[in-house]
């Protein structure tokens, strides 16, 4: 819930948030889950939209496509590793 307010909060004053997917490439169990979703492993994606409600986080891919949409947060804290929210 943490992550999904300071999501909220950082999108709602306009500052961008971009997150980095971890290395999956020797937890290919951990791959095939994070693909399901769109997510590639060493990857940075930016945060689009948060749902409070549903618990769940948008995320753009820079590439153009195969974006993440509503992913659960128990599964963005599984897939990801780093946060950067700018001004």
């Amino acid at each position: 819930d943490q992550a999904l307010r300071m999501f909220q909060e950082a999108l709602e004053a306009d500052k961008p948030i971009t997150v980095d997917s971890m290395n999956m490439a020797d937890n290919a169990t951990l791959a095939a889950e994070a693909k399901g979703w769109n997510v590639y492993g060493n990857h940075a994606y930016a945060v689009e939209a948060v749902d409070l409600a549903s618990k769940t986080v948008t995320l753009q891919n820079p590439w153009g496509s195969s974006h993440v949409k509503e992913l659960p947060i128990a599964d963005f804290m599984r897939f990801y590793r780093g946060v950067r929210v700018g001004d």
